[in-house]
């Protein structure tokens, strides 16, 4: 009797460990098809319209009909004969056959050199640290893209203002693309209306290069101030050299020579009140 229910309980066991097995391979062959499925309708393909190749991104197809489908190779090796039609085929040539020498490949076509450690930079530069703001969580490549955002944008009130009208923005670039666009046949600057400073438009272009000292001066002939702007001096003369306050700010006593420093006035200590000055000589109101 012993041995019959021994001979019962290892056929029972037995039996039980063949239908959990049936269970994980059917489950098992369950996920994968759905997995496979997934991949597939997840996977785009982009089919190239002059050949059978296909593509999961769309940047790749188009490298493929820039640089390969039907195109003569266009990277060439500078030690030999060499071509081929993809850049790093050409550094994998010069590292094998011309080892020692600089890594590198002259594009024929557009007559340009690209050096494999500036590529191998850019790609690093592409998987690098990336910079979160704390505020907005807003992610930057730069850190001074990060810094750039706090100071100027993430909680900030616009500060940048067309010197032509009442456009006001966070960003420089921002003023300097509307005054091309609204403003055309213009000087290109913007005002910061916290500082009260100008900044040229052409300056900011050429990164810092082009110097107020290239711009043609405008003496006052009342005192010693120097002006890079025709308009900055006719400002300077109307409202400031030898001219008494008349921008009152309309909340307090508060009186300057300029308008914009009005409004930064009431910006900082006259905070959820209407931002604007008054012109106790024109009796006018002025707003930004």
């Amino acid at each position: 009797m012993d041995q019959q229910q021994q001979k019962k309980k290892k056929k029972k066991e037995k039996e039980r460990k063949n239908r959990e097995m049936f269970k994980y391979e059917v489950k098992h062959e369950q996920e994968t098809k759905s997995l496979s499925s997934f991949m597939n309708v997840k996977m785009k393909k982009y089919p190239c319209p002059k050949c059978l190749s296909t593509f999961v991104k769309r940047h790749d197809l188009d490298r493929h009909l820039k640089y390969e489908c039907g195109q003569a190779p266009r990277f060439q090796c500078p030690y030999c004969s060499y071509r081929a039609k993809q850049r790093q085929n050409a550094y994998s040539h010069v590292r094998k056959v011309h080892k020692k020498s600089v890594v590198y490949t002259i594009d024929i076509i557009d007559n340009k050199i690209h050096n494999a450690e500036e590529s191998k930079a850019k790609r690093k530069y592409a998987k690098g640290e990336r910079f979160w703001c704390s505020q907005c969580s807003r992610v930057f490549c730069k850190k001074q893209d990060l810094t750039r955002h706090l100071v100027y944008e993430c909680g900030q009130p616009p500060r940048f203002q067309c010197p032509y009208c009442k456009y006001i923005t966070k960003q420089r670039q921002g003023v300097y693309k509307h005054i091309r666009n609204v403003h055309k046949k213009t000087e290109v600057y913007t005002f910061d209306i916290i500082t009260s400073q100008e900044q040229d438009g052409k300056e900011s272009m050429d990164h810092g290069i082009y110097t107020s000292c290239c711009r043609k001066k405008f003496l006052c002939p009342k005192c010693p101030s120097t002006f890079g702007y025709k308009h900055d001096l006719n400002r300077h003369l109307s409202y400031e050299c030898g001219q008494a306050p008349r921008f009152q700010c309309p909340h307090c006593r508060y009186r300057t020579k300029q308008r914009h420093n009005v409004y930064s006035h009431v910006r900082n200590k006259h905070k959820k009140r209407d931002v604007y000055a008054v012109d106790v000589i024109s009796y006018r109101v002025y707003k930004p």
